[in-house]
């Protein structure tokens, strides 16, 4: 969350100055996920129930909405384009939504993530192509799954030498992949065999064939962000720097992380629809 001006930067691994480029011919995007807390399932959908939360919301768009021309938005499957279009009405412009449900399993992914991404952006600068929508950008790219929970399970990493104690130990839920209820532990993956949707309490993600649980560095490369050198080499992206984090900080940022492929789907679809109205 912004703080102060201030972003925790990954690239660097700390809180970092946001700054915007005034560079001519460049478009001025933000891609994030507003606080989501009481649109979610957990939040018991309560949407703009929670003042708090509310007010905090508001905030975030009234600060990125002056600086940029196009917003791409992640948030919970229940939230509404026409929230963000209610928090932008005191930003002094007119903006237009495009918004669509994208689960990373359609991209052929092995974990669940069912978000919504919205286009927004300002009427004055941009037209959407009318012959376009996100719709039929999904259907290209759509793959058939090829990744399940297993999938995730570094083989580098070793088996956990106290089992017992480690379940006595941790404060989070206990979940097995096996889908075996007579084990003692919840179940942890969903029917189709893919991660379950991953949260700031998702608990230990234990695997049966591999004797231990997902490391908080597996947990965020399920998102597909590049949390090591040879990850990095191969998205031709810098690594995240995390090295100052502790384990539960990174599992925290999993449960509140945004699926890389589809928000790249958004963007693809903002980089192929948006023309700007005077042509450059």
């Amino acid at each position: 969350m912004v703080n102060g001006g201030k972003a925790f930067c990954t690239t660097h691994g700390r809180l970092c100055k946001i700054t915007h480029s005034s560079k001519p011919g460049r478009t001025k995007i933000n891609a994030a996920g507003p606080v989501c807390i009481s649109f979610s399932a957990m939040g018991k959908r309560g949407r703009d129930s929670d003042a708090a939360t509310w007010s905090t919301h508001v905030a975030y768009f009234e600060h990125v909405a002056p600086a940029h021309e196009c917003l791409i938005v992640e948030n919970v499957p229940e939230y509404s384009e026409m929230l963000v279009l209610k928090c932008l009405k005191k930003s002094g412009y007119s903006w237009q939504a495009k918004s669509l449900r994208i689960d990373p399993r359609v991209l052929g992914l092995g974990c669940a993530r069912a978000r919504l991404y919205m286009v927004i952006f300002r009427t004055d600068i941009f037209r959407w192509e009318p012959n376009f929508t996100l719709e039929q950008l999904v259907d290209c790219l759509a793959g058939q799954v090829a990744l399940s929970a297993g999938s995730y399970y570094w083989a580098k990493l070793p088996p956990e030498k106290n089992r017992q104690d480690y379940r006595r130990t941790t404060k989070l839920q206990f979940m097995d992949l096996s889908q075996y209820p007579k084990n003692g532990r919840g179940r942890g993956e969903t029917k189709d065999g893919a991660l379950p949707t991953l949260t700031t309490t998702t608990g230990s993600l234990w695997s049966e064939a591999h004797q231990r649980c997902l490391s908080s560095d597996e947990l965020l490369s399920s998102h597909v962000l590049p949390v090591t050198r040879a990850q990095a080499t191969k998205c031709h992206s810098p690594r995240l720097k995390f090295d100052g984090c502790s384990n539960a900080s990174k599992v925290k940022m999993a449960g509140n992380g945004m699926s890389v492929p589809c928000m790249g789907v958004a963007m693809m679809g903002a980089a192929i629809a948006l023309e700007r109205i005077d042509g450059s």
